[in-house]
């Protein structure tokens, strides 16, 4: 079981918090899944705002939380709040498209268009195209340099930044 950025883990009493620096940790370490879903979406919205994007919320349960407006066509997406440190790998974090791990149903790319995902380390939304949801429970998104240098086949938050 991956353990959340900010949860406490045996051997590991403070979390890790992508504060190592300070010290501190983020005040989202003490929200509930709801909240770091709000804060998620908050995220985005300022943000299509920042864009000059016009964001609508649907009216009932489906697929995607936002159709977002960029004045030239409509996008569906699903928004994510990505913090779990990735297992065994400083300066990346896994974003999983399963509710919770714990379903097996993923996102394809006939219900949604995009997954916008605020990437908590890295105080980043990214805009994650078809080719890195469509039928996968996981993926890690790297917010800071590997230690041997690798940049082939990591997905940069830098690079993805909407």
């Amino acid at each position: 079981m991956q353990a959340n950025s900010c949860s406490t883990t045996p051997g590991n009493p403070g979390g890790d918090s992508g504060n190592e620096m300070s010290g501190e940790r983020p005040v989202e370490c003490s929200f509930s899944t709801a909240q770091k879903g709000e804060l998620a979406l908050l995220r985005v919205l300022q943000r299509s705002v920042e864009k000059g994007w016009i964001a609508s919320r649907p009216t009932r349960d489906c697929r995607y939380d936002l159709v977002l407006d960029d004045g030239e066509r409509l996008h569906r997406v699903q928004v994510k709040y990505a913090g779990r440190q990735a297992c065994n790998c400083d300066g990346a974090i896994s974003l999983d498209f399963t509710k919770g791990g714990t379903r097996d149903r993923t996102y394809f790319d006939h219900e949604i268009d995009a997954v916008l995902a605020y990437v908590a380390p890295a105080d980043t939304v990214v805009w994650l195209r078809r080719e890195y949801f469509h039928g996968r429970r996981t993926i890690q998104l790297r917010y800071a340099p590997t230690r041997n240098g690798q940049r082939n086949g990591c997905l940069m938050v830098n690079e993805l930044a909407w």
